[in-house]
């Protein structure tokens, strides 16, 4: 029996509570779904849309200095008098790496971002395992705190809902730093996903351009409180930081409300329009959302893109 198979026979174990019968139930739905492009492949037999040496034409781009000679394409050039690159698939061993925010700001709402945020990853990772055969977690807050290196299909499912069902969330937000010390594990190419707040004091567009230079294919799941979306505060309110511990009273009225919400808006702009310019996934989560509608709705289309 396959482990997907048996997945409603796992033993009790860490993360039971945030992984039970219903989400395991959704995983098993997901699997049924990857019928597909995705399914019954074997490692190194993935069409990537990595530039590479293989057959199919995928793309062409202008040409840059240090492009092979032998990739010009002539017949572009011939109608356009411009040098253009031809942009071939790779097929290459493909591997999914899940990057997941764990530092305080996440265990904000009621449920907390943090409890989302872990079983998308982990929806995220299993259809990984299921579509491409290895599957990793990094944990990160200033830095990368914790990791689950690759695992393979054989039981990386346990091991990988035993590792996100005891993770918990601590310290602040370095985004940049956190990318950093991603680079020496993803020297290879992989399918990363990020799952963050993106709440940090330093916006992440440094960091992930430095994961894009390394040739992955990005896709971006911001996760936001109900109450971050539409906060219903009102009047004196102490509010405190979760992750600095600083505090701060003020009055909260009408003209600072609409303060609030032109911060934010210009918040998820800066972010989704990051994504158009460099042709990254971006999906926006609001803890509210049921997760059903989540998984196989909205995020299920990351999985099945390529």
């Amino acid at each position: 029996m396959s482990e997907e198979e048996a997945l409603h026979r796992r033993a009790p174990g860490r993360g039971d509570g945030l992984f039970g019968p219903e989400f395991l139930a959704l995983l098993e739905r997901l699997r049924l779904l990857l019928t597909g492009p995705l399914a019954g492949r074997r490692r190194g037999e993935h069409l990537t849309r990595r530039r590479g040496t293989g057959l199919e034409l995928v793309d062409f781009r202008p040409y840059q200095p240090g492009d092979d000679p032998r990739r010009i394409d002539w017949n572009v050039f011939s109608r356009l008098d411009q040098l253009h690159s031809k942009l071939h698939a790779s097929e290459e061993d493909l591997r999914v790496c899940v990057l997941l925010d764990a530092s305080e700001s996440m265990a904000y709402g009621d449920p907390s971002k943090f409890v989302l945020a872990r079983r998308i990853a982990a929806a995220l990772a299993v259809v990984g395992l299921w579509s491409f055969e290895r599957a990793s977690v990094l944990a990160f807050g200033e830095r990368v705190e914790t990791r689950l290196p690759d695992v393979g299909p054989r039981r990386g499912v346990h091991r990988l809902l035993d590792f996100l069902g005891a993770l918990q969330t601590r310290g602040g937000t370095d985004l940049g730093r956190a990318f950093g010390e991603t680079l020496p594990e993803l020297a290879r190419p992989a399918l990363v996903y990020v799952i963050s707040d993106f709440l940090g004091p330093v916006p992440p567009f440094d960091g992930l351009d430095r994961l894009r230079t390394l040739g992955h294919e990005i896709s971006l799941v911001r996760v936001l409180a109900g109450e971050e979306l539409r906060p219903r505060l009102r009047g004196d309110l102490r509010l405190v930081d979760v992750e600095s511990g600083r505090s701060v009273r003020l009055t909260m009225d009408a003209a600072l409300a609409r303060g609030y919400r032109r911060a934010l808006e210009r918040s998820l702009r800066e972010l989704e329009g990051y994504a158009r310019r460099t042709g990254i996934e971006h999906v926006l989560v609001d803890t509210g959302e049921p997760l059903e509608t989540v998984l196989l709705g909205r995020l299920f289309r990351l999985g099945r893109r390529r």
